[in-house]
C-alpha cells in the first residue's frame, strides 16, 4: 500500500540525518501523495529491492 506519511520529507533527514521509518508500505511525501496515488492507481507494477552485504 502505497501513502503518504508526514515522515517522509526532506525537512525529517534534516532533523534526524534519515527518512523516517515505514513498515514497509512505500510511503511518499503527503504532498505528492494524492497526485502519484491517481497516477498509479488503474495499475502500476512497483518493483523494491534492498541488498545488505
Amino acid at each position: 500500500m502505497i501513502h503518504g506519511a508526514d515522515y517522509a520529507n526532506p525537512a525529517m533527514i534534516e532533523q534526524s540525518g534519515r527518512l523516517g521509518r515505514s513498515w514497509g508500505c512505500p510511503a511518499l511525501p503527503t504532498d505528492l501523495s494524492s497526485r502519484v496515488i491517481d497516477v498509479i492507481k488503474n495499475g502500476t507494477f512497483i518493483y523494491a529491492f534492498s541488498y545488505q552485504a
